[in-house]
């Protein structure tokens, strides 16, 4: 409930009238502002009657008529408001929520999130909302309730966390896979918020980043293709062509005799194979790309990386004296290991890890 009074209808008077009563309308509206506001941050009960509690209004791709109505709103004000963040389809959404000032928070099932490269280093969890269940040093019973817990269960948790009052938290919210809390006394966030949970806040290091370039990692020989789909030199570029289909990949080694002689790639199919349409272009020989990029079985996991962004390469074939002994693929990188921002942000697209078999 919000009330909105122009200033200027209090202040605004005749200079023919007395103003002493305005002038106390004024600083009663203010005091009264004032107090409202401090009521509000100090009860929770005042915050909820004046202003109410924000209201999940979707849960696992089921609209929630019930609290639809407790905030007098109907399907076709969701349906817009979903609209407005892109959702054309309620059955994507794993939560929305119906925030105190009209708007609609939405959190997609994972299957229809953004891919990113972090995204792509995590394995795919069932998502959460986190719960409030202490506020500014007051326990949120509701909260609790729903989650099926007790204060004394609260209480214990607390402890767990080294502590002794709640006029020490400030916020404690509440995730199956990362509880996470914030003191009024000074300590530190990253002692109660877990890392691994995947809740950050500003100011904390982000997971797996190394410092001063030189840290102990993996190598390619860790987590490179061994088992790869190859072509000679000597075969037809349409066989190439099928078995990128076939596999699902945009590049194929090209190899003679266990040596790799270069690699043809779907841009090297289009320009030089059917946009030039030599007679003489139907051998892998003839539109391949020669001398490719490559990296070593010992190379770490950070060098491979800078090296495929600085040549704007999806995939990088892995040589020891000369023969092809595997292949890494972007996928490779972002899935299996949590330090690929870097290739992962030089090319637009992220293509998946793929397991041809030779």
């Amino acid at each position: 409930m919000r009330i909105h009074i122009p200033l200027g209808s209090i202040a605004a008077t005749d200079i023919d009238t007395e103003t002493g009563l305005h002038f106390f309308g004024l600083v009663l509206f203010g005091g009264l502002t004032f107090l409202m506001s401090y009521v509000t941050l100090k009860s929770r009960w005042a915050k909820k009657l004046l202003e109410g509690d924000p209201v999940i209004v979707i849960k696992e791709g089921k609209i929630l008529e019930n609290n639809l109505r407790k905030r007098r709103f109907n399907v076709d004000q969701i349906m817009h408001l979903l609209r407005e963040k892109d959702v054309f389809d309620v059955s994507q959404v794993q939560f929305a929520i119906l925030e105190n000032d009209g708007s609609l928070s939405v959190m997609r099932k994972p299957e229809h999130q953004q891919l990113t490269p972090k995204s792509l280093s995590q394995p795919r969890k069932k998502p959460e909302v986190p719960m409030e269940l202490v506020v500014d040093g007051q326990i949120i019973y509701e909260n609790l309730r729903v989650l099926g817990k007790s204060g004394r269960w609260l209480m214990d948790e607390l402890k767990k966390r080294q502590v002794k009052s709640l006029r020490d938290v400030f916020t404690f919210l509440w995730k199956a896979t990362a509880p996470c809390m914030w003191t009024g006394a000074g300590t530190s966030i990253d002692k109660y918020c877990p890392r691994t949970g995947g809740m950050h806040f500003p100011g904390s290091e982000q997971p797996n980043r190394r410092k001063g370039g030189n840290p102990t990692m993996a190598q390619l020989r860790d987590i490179m293709t061994t088992q790869v789909a190859a072509v000679s030199p000597q075969d037809n570029v349409y066989q190439a062509a099928n078995l990128m289909k076939q596999h699902n990949v945009g590049m194929i080694p090209v190899v003679e005799n266990g040596q790799l002689r270069g690699v043809i790639t779907d841009r090297d199919l289009v320009i030089r194979g059917i946009a030039d349409k030599k007679p003489n272009s139907q051998q892998v020989a003839d539109v391949m790309t020669n001398a490719p990029v490559t990296g070593t079985p010992d190379m770490s996991v950070d060098e491979a990386a800078r090296l495929m962004a600085q040549h704007q390469i999806r995939r990088l074939p892995v040589v020891e004296n000369g023969q092809l002994v595997g292949v890494v693929s972007i996928g490779d990188l972002a899935v299996r290991q949590p330090f690929a921002d870097e290739a992962g942000h030089a090319l637009s697209n992220i293509s998946e890890p793929s397991r041809p078999v030779m």
